[in-house]
């Protein structure tokens, strides 16, 4: 938690400069701002170096369930976490942190991608009165019920 104005003024321009040494377009810097502000104020009441791995892997987890949050926007917010940990603050963990994966995780999945069926409202007895008869899960079901 920074304590003063100045300090919060150079800790942006700290962070500004790295977004352009990393290639990232000047139109796209408030945005990344905007995705660090938003991981900020979640631990509002933690110092950003005591911040550990299961943290980020949580606060993506939670941040990869919105369903108004689309892929670029997820895969711009690793980018601006990575660039946070790895090189403004170069906690010793950041590096070796896999932030691809995070990355390749922001694919959508097609509406027929199997792990769909984990959506809410698909129930197990959904799917077993959805079943065809004599399938393996329609026998599975006979035999423990719902």
């Amino acid at each position: 938690m920074l304590s003063s104005e100045p300090a919060i003024q150079r800790f942006w321009d700290k962070y500004i400069i790295l977004l352009e040494k990393q290639g990232i377009k000047t139109a796209q810097h408030r945005w990344y701002v905007r995705r660090i502000e938003q991981y900020i104020s979640c631990y509002a009441d933690q110092k950003l170096v005591t911040h550990t791995p299961e943290q980020i892997s949580s606060y993506l987890h939670m941040l990869g369930r919105r369903h108004t949050l689309q892929d670029w926007q997820f895969v711009q917010a690793v980018r601006a976490l990575q660039v946070l940990f790895c090189k403004l603050l170069a906690v010793d963990w950041a590096t070796d942190f896999d932030w691809d994966h995070w990355v390749d995780a922001a694919q959508t999945l097609e509406p027929d991608h199997a792990t769909l069926a984990r959506e809410p409202g698909r129930s197990v007895a959904n799917m077993l009165a959805e079943s065809r008869d004599g399938s393996l899960l329609k026998s599975v079901g006979a035999i423990h019920p719902l």
